[in-house]
């Protein structure tokens, strides 16, 4: 692995794994620049610390890669009231994203654009949008729910894009399925 020079923030919610991950990085490349934040997508708390954070450290930030989900969970709500599905999986990175924009925005020049990566799933095409029932469903069905939190997702990932061209921004906003790309 050879060093690009970037300096890489592995956020995650356990730590133990996390800390883990780095140590296994730097192993690896001695020349890596690999630090571990604590960050559970759960929380918006949470994301706003992670946020807090970043942004002390005054580092240019090019991508950000948003690749935590759950996926057919029991029905529950998080600390806020929200259903996990739509909490994890589209309304943290939409609140991590909005976040961290103006870093983005600052990071990225014409022709090296900083870029949001989603993580998506083809679930999304059996998603639907219903939002008499973001909080309250009156039956719950976990597939239901992953496959909206990911179509959720999808369409934020257009509209972010549509936002960044409209405003002539240099950064890129896409999604990706990686059970559908061939690597």
């Amino acid at each position: 692995m050879a060093s690009l020079g970037a300096h890489v923030i592995k956020a995650g919610q356990n730590e133990l794994e996390g800390v883990s991950a780095v140590k296994r990085i730097c192993e690896e490349n001695r020349e890596a620049k690999v630090e571990f934040e604590q960050l559970d997508l759960a929380s918006l708390q949470s994301v706003r610390q992670f946020v807090q954070n970043i942004k002390r450290w005054g580092l240019p930030l090019h991508i950000l890669v948003n690749n935590v989900a759950v996926m057919l969970v029991p029905e529950g709500r998080t600390e806020e009231g929200f259903e996990h599905h739509f909490r994890v999986n589209y309304l943290g990175h939409f609140l991590l994203a909005l976040l961290l924009l103006d870093t983005l925005k600052h990071s990225g020049k014409r022709g090296s654009c900083s870029r949001v990566v989603a993580l998506s799933s083809s679930a999304h095409g059996a998603g639907e949008i219903r939002l008499d029932s973001l909080l309250n469903r009156q039956c719950y069905s976990a597939h239901a729910a992953y496959c909206q939190s990911k179509l959720e997702l999808l369409l934020f990932s257009s509209h972010l894009q549509q936002r960044l061209d409209r405003g002539g921004f240099p950064v890129s906003s896409c999604a990706a399925d990686p059970g559908m790309v061939d690597t």
